[in-house]
């Protein structure tokens, strides 16, 4: 079992998006975060309410997780479980270079510099446009930072 994990947030939407062949993974994988003691990452300063959040990821969440959805669902029972790790999103400048040389977008650094200053360094991603294999590769080989899909998310969780 993880201790921590950090959820993209387009694996909490393909929750709710039958057009996905990512579904049923999506679903698994937060009925697995609620059966676990594992702990959701994100950077300081969330808050479920827009107006005193200052998390760059609970923005992300927030923006595009609708109320009602299971991702939105997730994040409500897991605030209310107290079952967030809330992480810095500064790192080492060698790190840093590290993640802007092989990584041109601003938004998915924030998820990499999280992932990076969690305990298990796990990220949970089906974005393969800018997490590519081969960059998914580098980092698991230079930083540590293992990115998988929901389905291997949730074999991890158990």
């Amino acid at each position: 079992m993880l201790e921590d994990i950090l959820i993209d947030t387009n694996v909490l939407k393909h929750a709710n998006d039958s057009n996905t062949p990512y579904q049923t993974d999506s679903i698994e994988l937060i009925n697995a975060m609620i059966d676990t003691e594992t702990l959701l990452c994100v950077d300081e300063g969330f808050t479920l309410d827009e107006t005193q959040n200052r998390s760059h990821i609970g923005h992300e969440y927030l923006k595009h997780l609708k109320h009602g959805s299971l991702g939105h669902a997730l994040l409500r029972y897991l605030f209310l479980e107290r079952r967030y790790r809330f992480l810095p999103r500064q790192i080492p400048p060698a790190i840093t270079r590290q993640i802007n040389q092989q990584f041109g977008n601003r938004r998915d650094r924030i998820f990499l510099r999280v992932a990076y200053n969690s305990t298990e360094k796990v990220l949970i991603s089906h974005d393969y446009t800018d997490f590519s294999i081969p960059r998914r590769q580098f980092f698991s080989r230079s930083l540590g930072i293992i990115i998988e899909p929901a389905s291997e998310g949730t074999n991890m969780l158990h």
